[in-house]
């Protein structure tokens, strides 16, 4: 009756950490899935700062250029 009782618990226990591997294997690949979108989120992030920093650069270049011509207006 003892090895039988022993028999059942094994069993159960089994069967817990089967359902827990299958829930962490779940999770695994939800979050899995949820750092691919953040990577491509970054990297849309990543190249929308880049143009923006192009754009400050070439407005900076203007703005250099219109200031030059201003102090060679004042000459």
């Amino acid at each position: 009756m003892k090895v039988l009782q022993e028999k059942i618990e094994a069993v159960t226990k089994l069967s817990d950490l089967e359902r827990s591997l299958t829930r962490s294997e779940d999770e695994c690949g939800h979050m899995k899935d949820h750092c691919e979108r953040l990577q491509e989120e970054l990297q849309l992030l990543a190249e929308k700062y880049q143009d923006q920093l192009k754009a400050v650069q070439d407005l900076q270049i203007q703005l250099n250029v219109c200031g030059c011509l201003y102090y060679l207006n004042l000459e």
